[in-house]
């Protein structure tokens, strides 16, 4: 993530359709990623949550902190907003 950064990313995707379970300490490292990309005006688009990890989501207080999609297709279909889009795999300006 961090050699990302540097070289010019800021907006990601993180893709849990073959994660099986996401405890708190999955839940911290995922905020702990946010917040590094966040201080370099990024974004984090989530994919293929269960019911299940989208529950940890809400009960930790952060249903409406990310973006969840279906697939990873469906994140990347538009492009985020702002800098930071070198080689992002979706059709942008």
């Amino acid at each position: 993530m961090i050699t990302l950064l540097g070289a010019g990313h800021r907006h990601f995707v993180l893709d849990l359709c073959f994660v099986p379970f996401l405890d708190s300490m999955g839940l911290g490292t995922v905020v702990a990623i946010t917040k590094l990309i966040r201080e370099h005006e990024g974004s984090l688009r989530i994919t293929c949550p269960s019911a299940r990890m989208l529950k940890v989501f809400q009960y930790g207080g952060l249903g409406d902190a990310y973006e969840f999609y279906d697939s990873p297709q469906e994140a990347t279909c538009q492009a985020p907003m702002g800098d930071g889009l070198a080689h992002w795999p979706g059709p942008h300006d």
